[in-house]
Order: structure tokens, then C-alpha cells, then sequence
């Protein structure tokens, strides 16, 4: 005679299939949030790239449309500038303890160039005409007592109007400008990284307004008379905004919820071909004989939060960018 089951065995198999579900729904409850946590870490990482891949365009640009005779190609140095004075400043313009990065706009140079306004090359012999004979930089004919401006002879730095906008306006607000000087014994370019609040046309040029919390220019007296220069310049620095702290690009936010901006820059200055690790320079305490010709790259260190769960987490990521000659 065949037996079914008794009701304790019965139970027993149900209570043990039950164990069975929630030990397969916790680890498949387990496992998707493990896939979401990675997920959004991968996004952080890739939004960073992307912001990356930006910055990386404008250093591989900064000396397109300066021709070899330019003051600034020439010297290097005056394509970009590094800063690290955000201790300086209010919140609300720049994060504390984050560095600045200045880069000459040779984009909008190589636009201007263009029959159509864009950078597809398709440069005209008369465009090469005006290439050969434009100083591609602003003269500094003064300085202000308080630093919080300049006086330059001319917005239109390649003597051509701009394609899209038709006026002169490669110097333009709510951007950036690179002032430099003259070189030091040891080939150092005095320049300084300054941002654009409004421009003013007054009888003898045009008056550049500095942001009201920037420090004043340090290297000024080396730019005087005939040494000082301008070049437009795109800045990326991190700034708060509704009550986030984001990577900007000029006025615009590139990257959000960023912890830290830093850059070092490596040079090989005993000439071996080789950059040390005592060669890898922070932001402010470049050196007088941190010359152009030594410079071999750009390392740019992105600290970026997400949140999950209530809970915030950092992702590092970095970006090398070799030097330009």
C-alpha cells in the first residue's frame, strides 16, 4: 500500500523550499544592486571622460591659428597657465583647495579662418595673406592702480571679423584671457590667467574687466610697456552651483557633483629624457627655470562623487596630456 506525505513533512518541504526562494531572491536582490552600484560607477567614470576628452581638444588646439612668429607660440608658455588660487577666492566663484586651467582658444582663430565659420580647414590664399601679417595677440597699453582691469589696443586679434558673428570679438566677456610678459634667465614666460566679467570701449582701446574676486596680477610689472600681451583663452575651474560643486568650462558647467580639479605638469629638467618623480610640479609652485622647451606633459586628476542609497562614493580618474612643441 503506498503512503503519501504527513503533514510535518509536508511543512517541512514547504519551510525548506521558502528558504530556498529567499536565499535566491537575496542573492538576486543582492546581485542587481551590486549591477546598479557598478553601473553608476561606470557613469561617474564615463562623464568624466567626456569632460576629459573636452579639456584634452582645447590643449591640442591651444597653438592652432598662432603662427610660429607669434609671441606666444614662440615662447610656449603662453598658451596655457596654471593655477592653484582658489584658497583665494570666495566659495561661489571657485572651490576651495582646486586648481584653474587657462588655454589659449586656437579654435576660434582657426573658425575665423574658415570660408564657412567652421574648423574644416578650407583656408583661401587671401586667408594665408592675413595668417602671415596678424600679430594674433592684444597689446597691454596700461594697467589699472586697483588690478582689476586692463587696457588693450584691440579685441580682433587675427585682423579678421569673425565669420558668424561678423564683429571683432576673439577677446570677448565671460571668458578667459592669458596676459604674458617677458622671459626670465632661465626661459620662464611671466603670464597669469585672468576671467572676463564685461569689456568696455574707451578712447585709447578696450578696458578688460576682471571678475571682482580675482587677485591681482602678480607679474604685472613685468608686462609693462611693450611686454605685455593678451591671448583669448577658454578656463576650466569648479565652482558651486544649487548646491552642487561642478567643473566648468568658461560659463558653462561641464561635470557635476566634482570633488577635487587638480594638475601637476612634468618637466625634465636635468635633460636626461626622463620626468622623476621630483619633476612632477604642482600647480603654483612652477619654478624659474621651468622653461617651455623642458616641458613633457599635462596631469589633470578629476575626483568625482555619486550617490546610492543614500551614501556617497568617490571615483578618481586622470588624464595625461603630452606636451605640445
Amino acid at each position: 500500500m503506498r503512503k503519501g506525505l504527513t503533514l510535518v513533512e509536508l511543512l517541512v518541504s514547504v519551510v525548506m523550499f521558502l528558504i530556498i526562494i529567499a536565499a535566491v531572491y537575496s542573492f538576486f536582490i543582492s546581485f542587481l544592486n551590486q549591477q546598479t552600484f557598478q553601473r553608476k560607477k561606470a557613469e561617474a567614470l564615463k562623464e568624466t571622460r567626456i569632460a576629459f576628452r573636452v579639456l584634452e581638444d582645447d590643449i591640442r588646439h591651444a597653438g592652432f591659428g598662432f603662427p610660429k612668429s607669434s609671441p606666444c607660440k614662440d615662447k610656449g608658455l603662453c598658451l596655457f597657465f596654471v593655477e592653484d588660487n582658489c584658497d583665494y577666492h570666495n566659495e561661489q566663484f571657485c572651490k576651495t583647495g582646486t586648481d584653474r586651467f587657462f588655454v589659449a582658444d586656437g579654435w576660434k582663430i582657426i573658425k575665423d579662418f574658415t570660408l564657412d565659420g567652421y574648423p574644416d580647414g578650407n583656408i583661401t590664399n587671401i586667408d594665408y595673406e592675413l595668417l602671415a601679417s596678424s600679430k594674433f595677440s592684444a597689446k597691454v597699453l596700461y594697467y589699472s592702480d586697483g588690478d582689476d582691469f586692463i587696457v588693450v589696443d584691440r579685441l580682433d586679434i587675427d585682423n579678421k571679423t569673425d565669420v558668424v558673428n561678423h564683429k571683432a570679438d576673439d577677446i570677448v566677456a565671460k571668458k578667459g584671457i592669458i596676459v604674458c610678459g617677458r622671459t626670465n634667465n632661465g626661459g620662464r614666460v611671466g603670464q597669469e590667467g585672468r576671467r572676463i566679467e564685461k569689456i568696455i570701449s574707451v578712447s585709447s582701446g578696450w578696458e578688460l574687466k576682471f571678475h571682482s574676486l580675482e587677485n591681482p596680477l602678480d607679474y604685472k610689472n613685468d608686462c609693462s610697456g611693450d611686454r605685455g600681451i593678451v591671448l583669448p583663452a577658454n578656463v576650466w575651474y569648479v565652482r558651486e552651483k544649487d548646491g552642487h560643486y561642478w567643473l566648468y568650462r568658461n560659463e558653462s558647467p561641464v561635470l557635476q557633483d566634482v570633488e577635487d580639479f587638480q594638475i601637476h605638469v612634468g618637466y625634465d629638467f636635468d635633460g636626461d629624457g626622463v620626468v622623476e618623480d621630483s619633476e612632477w610640479i604642482n600647480a603654483g609652485s612652477l619654478p624659474d627655470d621651468a622653461s617651455y622647451t623642458k616641458l613633457k606633459f599635462f596631469w589633470f586628476e578629476i575626483k568625482k562623487v555619486f550617490y546610492w542609497k543614500g551614501k556617497k562614493y568617490q571615483v578618481d580618474n586622470t588624464l595625461r596630456v603630452e606636451a605640445f612643441h
